[in-house]
């Protein structure tokens, strides 16, 4: 299992590389045998694609997006590299949360969730 360390998030993906792809555009593409797909952009972006519906995204900054696939309680991770925080944002209220590399801990809540009366 080849394995990429990013800020507190690591992604990975197993298998034998079944197909490379260099579709033009200084992008190129490898597919692996477990479904998984990354793309690397030109710019050194790298977006990394999961059968299970998870995207992951690295920045050359050293952030990380994280996509989760529908139906779990957070939606989306995003690891900024510089201040070595995180912020999550969850699926029915769209509420956010903040870790800091302080071990503060925020949560904002949007207006849209109090006109529904989700809290």
């Amino acid at each position: 299992m080849q394995q990429v360390a990013v800020g507190p998030l690591r992604c990975g993906w197993q298998g034998a590389i079944n197909q490379r792809q260099q579709p033009g555009g200084g992008r190129s593409e490898l597919r692996y045998a477990d479904g998984s797909r990354l793309v690397r952009f030109a710019n050194g972006t790298e977006k990394e694609r999961r059968p299970d519906g998870t995207t992951i995204v690295r920045f050359p900054n050293g952030d990380v997006q994280r996509a989760l696939p529908a139906g779990g309680a957070v939606t989306e991770l995003y690891y900024y590299a510089s201040t070595a925080s995180l912020q999550g944002t969850f699926a029915a209220s769209r509420a956010q949360a903040f870790a800091f590399a302080s071990g503060a801990l925020e949560v904002l809540r949007s207006p849209p969730c109090a006109a529904l009366g989700l809290y």
